[in-house]
């Protein structure tokens, strides 16, 4: 049978079935620095909190509290320190006064918190959304050709190009150019062809000559030599 601890208060889990009943939070040794100390402060508060000088440190193993003494029925978790429910606050037994107010203000304080975000929330676009918008001073030659596209880069992050008519003209040039000197290689490479296959038929008519002249020379020295032998 479990019995709640906090003084004047008669609930035992066996016949108030409806309540809920919480240990008294442990102290956690093994999750770094801030988790030591803020369980340490929770687990003193809820002492406190209790105020039952007749109870001794090995009893604590066994204390409990019931959902009665708990604003919203159940304690926070423990990194919410700033929430009432934190420790045991209503019905203590030694005071008469009510934290329900310290809740009221906790809950406004959360929604005021929410609508901060959210307010951040839409100045960050009305920000980037001006950001992305071209400047009404633009000159004619600089009129931006596309609406900003946008792009994503290697870390994620968005990145505004323009392509103004100005940068097209440019291009457009540079092409012409690339295309006269394309041309003017190619006509150079022709011309050097053509006079590469004329050189080659003089060689070849040459050659023709030459052999033409060896088989008349062969063919006077045959007579020559018949002519002596007569």
């Amino acid at each position: 049978m479990v019995l709640c601890a906090v003084v004047n208060c008669s609930n035992r889990n066996t016949r108030d079935k409806e309540k809920r009943f919480f240990r008294l939070p442990a102290v956690v040794s093994h999750q770094g620095e801030r988790t030591l100390q803020l369980s340490k402060e929770r687990r003193e508060t809820w002492l406190a909190r209790i105020k039952r000088e007749d109870l001794k440190p090995n009893q604590y193993e066994y204390l409990q509290v019931c959902s009665d003494h708990f604003i919203s029925g159940a304690p926070a978790k423990l990194y919410d320190s700033d929430n009432p429910v934190w420790a045991p606050s209503v019905r203590l037994g030694h005071s008469s006064s009510s934290r329900q107010c310290s809740l009221d203000r906790y809950q406004r304080s959360i929604a005021r918190k929410k609508r901060r975000r959210v307010c951040d929330g839409d100045n960050y676009d009305h920000v980037k959304r001006t950001a992305l918008e071209p400047e009404e001073s633009v000159t004619p030659d600089e009129e931006p050709l596309a609406s900003n596209s946008l792009n994503d880069d290697v870390n994620g992050t968005l990145v505004q190009t323009e392509l103004t008519v100005k940068d097209i003209h440019v291009m457009e040039s540079k092409i012409s150019e690339l295309h006269k000197s394309q041309e003017q290689i190619e006509k150079y490479s022709n011309d050097t062809v053509a006079d590469l296959k004329m050189k080659i038929v003089e060689l070849e008519h040459k050659v023709d000559d030459l052999l033409l002249d060896e088989k008349s020379f062969i063919q006077i020295m045959m007579i020559r030599c018949y002519t002596t032998l007569d």
